[in-house]
């Protein structure tokens, strides 16, 4: 059985720390959103929330950019989000998108605050789970398969120079945080 059918997944959740070098790992950005699995199939996609709920109907615009990845199947780790003018995620804005379903309360805020996918990992891809692969592996993939545009972005990473990352030093932040990771095998 693959993760594509093993649904609901629960994703794994970032972790407080100090920030440190290592090249051992990958440094992320954390987005500030909501944390969410995308799960795609012949050009229908889904969105799942770190509760197990299914979100789908909340992101309307997100659903468009199932024709941006490069897959008949796959389940991507992510985060929805609200960016400023500049690109910057904020999470006040982000708030107004959380528990509407009602399609004419959807409408309204997602025109006041439309949502982006930023999408860091593949955790399946085409029938065959990749969370056996190393993280830069399953990194690369994905962002051959992706198509960045409106409501979709790709989450890069540095290596090995997390403090740096962290301070602002190498990456002027979209997020106010530092999301780890480690290059080896997911858990």
């Amino acid at each position: 059985m693959t993760l594509f059918q093993e649904r609901p997944i629960k994703p794994m959740m970032a972790k407080t720390g100090e920030s440190f070098d290592s090249n051992d790992y990958l440094f992320e950005v954390k987005w500030d959103g909501l944390r969410a699995l995308l799960f795609l199939e012949q050009g229908r996609l889904g969105l799942q929330n770190r509760n197990l709920r299914d979100v789908t109907a909340s992101y309307p615009e997100i659903r468009g950019v199932a024709a941006k990845i490069n897959a008949r199947k796959a389940v991507v780790d992510g985060e929805v989000v609200v960016l400023t003018e500049r690109g910057i995620p904020d999470f006040g804005r982000m708030q107004t998108r959380f528990g509407h379903n009602d399609p004419r309360t959807v409408d309204l805020v997602r025109g006041t605050n439309p949502a982006t996918y930023v999408a860091f990992d593949l955790l399946h891809l085409n029938g065959k789970d990749t969370v056996g692969n190393p993280l830069e592996e399953r990194k690369k993939i994905l962002r051959e398969i992706l198509v960045e545009g409106p409501h979709l972005a790709y989450g890069d990473h540095v290596e090995g120079e997390g403090s740096k990352f962290y301070s602002g030093r190498i990456c002027q932040g979209p997020g106010r945080a530092l999301g780890l990771r480690s290059k080896a095998l997911k858990p």
